[in-house]
């Protein structure tokens, strides 16, 4: 399998099945992950914020106010709720994140990819057994949201009320 690029232009970061590239990011991936640098002591995971000179991509994740319409959903590839926001707009952006991970591949540490999209760093939705880490994710998640639409969802999952 090809690498998706490489970190500091000697460590191969490789897709995997079911990771999370979100719409737009493809094109610039080899670029972003160019631009991170990284330790000599791999850890097991780690997120990068990468600046791009100009604002290329389409954050889809947006504050919110009592004013939004909101609605939950299961995404693809997720095992919980979304909270998503009808009616508005990606905003333009010049930052991608990227989530990676270590892993040993043949006998040479590498880096797979969890997730890439385009937007500052957000702390794991609520559900996701990582969010524990994040003391702020419960209260990000309250008021952010995803664009209705900018994600598939499974059939049949969209709801009002509020899952947990």
């Amino acid at each position: 399998m090809e690498p998706l690029g490489y970190v500091q232009s000697v460590v191969p970061v490789y897709d995997r099945d079911w990771s999370h590239l979100h719409n737009g990011v493809h094109h610039a991936l080899r670029f972003a992950l160019a631009q991170i640098s990284v330790s000599n002591e791999p850890c097991d995971s780690f997120r990068r914020e990468i600046r791009f000179p100009l604002a290329i991509g389409q954050n889809v994740c947006v504050r919110t106010d009592e004013n939004d319409h909101i609605l939950y959903a299961r995404r693809r590839g997720r095992s919980g709720w979304s909270r998503f926001v009808e009616g508005r707009e990606p905003e333009p952006t010049d930052v991608m994140t990227i989530v990676l991970k270590w892993i040993t591949r043949s006998d040479q540490d590498c880096l797979i990819i969890l997730t890439a999209y385009w937007g500052p760093k957000s702390p794991p939705e609520v559900w996701s057994p990582s969010a524990r880490k994040y003391r702020y994710a419960q209260e990000f998640w309250a008021t952010h949201a995803l664009i209705w639409g900018s994600e598939e969802v499974e059939p049949g999952s969209v709801r009002r009320d509020k899952p947990y």
